[in-house]
């Protein structure tokens, strides 16, 4: 009796799609709030992007979204995120789109040969013009 069963099993598993297994599984899962948090933090990414170009610092950003219930999570995961999703993307090497190649760095038009170097130069003989 145990191996029909185990075959009706598998023709159910055969009949139903892959998404559709892996969504009923999902869904029986307890969601992980690491999950959650970050799914509230994709939700917001766009408000939260434009604050940061206009200057707010991310400490200032956290504490509203925190005190209006928006988020729930903490200030490290906060920054984390933001780190992550929004400043990292930005600093990325930018890619040739044909090539898929880093591009090229352009190098400043002065040689460092030509850049003279003028420092501090001390002597010991004092100008008579300097001392009146």
């Amino acid at each position: 009796m145990q191996e029909q069963t185990t075959e009706k099993e598998r023709k159910f598993s055969m009949a139903t799609n892959l998404s559709e297994r892996i969504r009923q599984k999902m869904s029986n899962l307890e969601r992980s709030s690491k999950n959650i948090n970050k799914a509230k933090f994709l939700a917001l990414k766009p408000e939260i992007e434009n604050a940061l170009t206009d200057g707010w610092s991310i400490k200032t950003i956290w504490n509203l979204l925190f005190e209006e219930k928006k988020i729930n999570f903490s200030y490290q995961s906060f920054r984390c995120y933001v780190n992550k999703l929004i400043l990292l993307p930005k600093k990325s090497v930018s890619l040739n789109s044909e090539t898929h190649q880093p591009l090229p760095i352009e190098k400043p038009a002065i040689s460092p040969d030509k850049i003279k170097m003028e420092g501090f130069k001390f002597d010991s003989t004092p100008k008579k013009e300097e001392l009146f």
